[in-house]
């Protein structure tokens, strides 16, 4: 139970590299609130250990000693707790386990030939079992997480075998030794064996994910400081870089905001923001070259520029118009508490008259500054920013240009508009375990930061799945 439950519970932590002074994009906070859902998947995963068989096979290949079958037929704990330890990490307690199993053993010694040793069979139980297990999270010298079990207590008031077999005889005389070495040594198997399980699979989880697999696009989610351990929560900070695939980014010329700082512990987790993580989205979408689009101008605007075309362009009146928009410089977002989120960025406008098989000719080209107050929304696992109030200003000296100011306005706050639908409304993923659902909650905005919280939702279906995934 201990390797599930703590294999499940990290699976939320996708870590890597640390560095001290990398900026905190990204915070989650998991409070003692969600600790029952993660408690009780790891007693369903006790259950999953009941009549299942299992097959051993000795390092020595001279001394053939297999257990054919050894299977728990009952494994009860009357209480099983999760708790957070203050500086430290996770205990668990377990209270008053019965179980009991039949072992059938094969024993065989090949020397010039092989001799059958011993064959039969054990039927073994305990009661009064109570163990402590404490878990400390560290970072190893690689600079990625790692467990430790500094705390560990194993004891059991009974422990009882029935055997067959001159081996099993044996067994049964040496009882009082087999309890002494189940509150003496299991210990040390846990720590040998469920320890470096862990932390393997922590080595092998990456720590970038695709953000927009069509671009290229990622983001980092290594830890950029400690994991912070109360009696109520647990904080891990993650650099949340965003980044094209294949280029250095350098993350001190990325508008950094402040570090997302959590105040409350009402719901069972937080996710946390700062304006380091959108920014790079921003710069990293802006490299690409998307921010331009090109579209035929219709409605109001059109007859305006035809208007325009009359002393600019009399013979190209008949043509389409065609307006490209693009976007001069990455836009620069910044999160306060009185305005939330806003979005600034510098684009141009040019229109063109496109005649038929011949070249286009530019009618106009003008500037402007354009504001998006952006929203927040979760939507399952992501983190969504779908854009609201889109809000271009026209930078023009000239009195013709002065009349095409209102139209235009309108056409470049559209087209940002569809383009920022475009770019993210797919959204952040929040690294939590797969399948595992956030309700949001209230959003607070921070200068520099905003932090949405929520509760976990987890279905039967992935609960289950889940379970199955960890009893592999």
């Amino acid at each position: 139970m201990t390797s599930c439950v703590v294999s499940l519970f990290f699976l939320a932590f996708l870590c890597s590299s640390i560095n001290a002074v990398d900026p905190t994009g990204l915070k989650l906070r998991i409070t003692n609130r969600a600790l029952n859902i993660l408690r009780d998947i790891g007693l369903e995963f006790l259950q999953t250990l009941v009549n299942r068989p299992f097959d051993f096979t000795p390092l020595d290949a001279r001394l053939k000693c297999t257990i054919r079958r050894l299977t728990l037929t009952r494994l009860n704990p009357d209480q099983v707790d999760l708790s957070f330890q203050q500086g430290s990490g996770l205990q668990f307690e377990i209270k008053n386990l019965n179980f009991a199993g039949d072992l059938e053993r094969e024993v065989r010694l090949c020397l010039w030939r092989e001799f059958n040793v011993d064959e039969g069979s054990t039927a073994f139980g305990g009661a009064g079992v109570s163990a402590t297990i404490g878990v400390k999270l560290s970072r190893n010298r690689q600079g990625r997480l790692s467990i430790e079990i500094p705390n560990c207590v194993f004891r059991a008031d009974v422990i009882l075998t029935q055997s067959t077999g001159w081996i099993g005889r044996l067994v049964d005389i040496l009882r009082p030794v087999l309890q002494h070495f189940f509150n003496t040594q299991l210990c040390p198997a846990v720590q040998s064996h469920a320890v470096p399980r862990v932390n393997s699979m922590l080595e092998s989880i990456s720590m970038a994910m695709t953000l927009y697999e069509g671009l290229g696009i990622n983001i980092d989610y290594s830890l950029s400081g400690d994991v912070t351990v109360a009696s109520t929560f647990l904080d891990v900070p993650f650099k949340g870089l965003v980044f094209r695939q294949g280029e250095t980014v350098d993350a001190g010329s990325i508008r950094r905001g402040a570090d997302p700082v959590f105040r409350e512990s009402d719901r069972m987790a937080y996710v946390g923001v700062s304006e380091f993580l959108i920014n790079s989205a921003i710069m990293s979408v802006y490299s690409t070259g998307v921010m331009a689009q090109a579209q035929t101008v219709t409605g109001g605007a059109a007859r305006t520029l035809r208007a325009l075309q009359l002393f600019r362009q009399p013979s190209r009146m008949n043509n389409p118009l065609s307006a490209e928009l693009e976007v001069t410089e990455a836009p620069s977002m910044s999160i306060s508490r009185n305005a939330g989120m806003t979005v600034t960025a510098r684009a141009r406008v040019r229109v063109f008259a496109v005649p038929a098989r011949r070249e286009q000719e530019q009618l106009l080209s003008v500037s402007a500054r354009c504001t998006v107050q952006m929203t927040v929304a979760i939507h399952g696992n992501f983190l969504t920013l779908p854009s609201g109030n889109v809000d271009c200003r026209i930078i023009t000296k000239n009195s013709i240009r002065d009349a095409l100011v209102k139209p235009l306005n309108g056409l470049m706050s559209t087209k940002l508009r569809d383009f920022l639908r475009d770019c993210f409304d797919k959204g952040v993923l929040i690294p939590l375990p797969e399948g595992m659902g956030f309700t949001q909650g209230q959003i607070d905005y921070q200068d520099g930061f905003m932090v949405v919280g929520g509760d976990l939702t987890l279905t039967p279906d992935v609960r289950k799945k889940m379970v199955q995934d960890f009893g592999r």
